[in-house]
């Protein structure tokens, strides 16, 4: 455990210049790509968030911010939306909160919280995900100031709920380096630690690593081109493309 727990801190710990201004949510995501940052969403505000991928699956979420030190939101998800057949639904719906335990100062940005919501598939017979969901989690982030625009750095320790073929814990990393507040280019690398169980259908042993273009139009919209999986480490062994559309405004 204490391992896990220096990982975050470093990742947390690094970085270049002074921390800047945290107020924007929009130049501030909720996540790097799948995992969870240290933001929140202001109090009274809310997000929706859509993105279509593979075999033509769709995941839609929703959340809501209290108070400006937690929020809470739901998902659901389906695939083979478009083409032929009926299309799939996911068996579980999602549930996401998060609070923030310790604002970003010269230190960083201390989040706990839970997320039920996986990527791709669900497998009745391992009650998982094709990508496990975060599950609980712990997280930092902090901000930095940099020539063009603004870097932040992420890091944290998950415990999933799909625990049927491996309970470990695990780590995930992730980096956004935004340029004139409009185009990000993004990082998001989980260790796998819980999905490399010898004979897994799913994990192949090593980590999975995903990219993304952001770009940020007007206060409120985010349009991601997400490139999955660049290490090859899935079922499929090659990379897929997804497309999300969010939006963060208030009520």
């Amino acid at each position: 455990m204490k391992r896990y727990v220096l990982i975050i801190l470093l990742a947390g710990a690094g970085g270049f210049g002074a921390p800047t201004d945290t107020a924007c949510q929009v130049a501030q995501p909720l996540y790097i790509i799948d995992h969870p940052t240290a933001g929140l969403l202001d109090h009274g505000s809310y997000l929706v968030r859509a993105k279509a991928g593979p075999e033509s699956s769709l995941l839609a979420e929703a959340g809501v911010g209290f108070k400006n030190f937690f929020h809470i939101g739901a998902s659901f998800g389906m695939q083979n939306v478009l083409g032929y057949g009926s299309p799939e639904l996911n068996d579980r719906i999602g549930f996401q909160l998060r609070l923030r335990i310790i604002e970003e100062s010269n230190a960083p940005a201390l989040a706990i919280g839970l997320d039920t919501q996986g990527q791709g598939r669900y497998d009745e017979d391992l009650e998982r995900y094709q990508r496990k969901s975060a599950g609980f989690y712990v997280v930092v982030s902090k901000n930095y100031m940099l020539a063009l625009g603004d870097a932040a750095f992420h890091g944290g320790v998950s415990f999933t709920t799909e625990r049927e073929d491996d309970d470990d814990p695990n780590l995930f990393l992730g980096a956004d380096w935004t340029i004139l507040k409009r185009l990000a280019f993004v990082l998001d690398i989980d260790a796998a630690l819980n999905d490399n169980a010898k004979g897994s259908r799913f994990g192949r042993g090593g980590v999975y690593l995903d990219g993304a273009v952001r770009w940020f139009y007007g206060e409120s919209l985010m349009m991601t081109l997400v490139f999955r999986d660049l290490t090859g480490n899935g079922p499929t062994r090659s990379v897929g493309r997804e497309f999300e559309l969010a939006i963060i405004d208030f009520f």
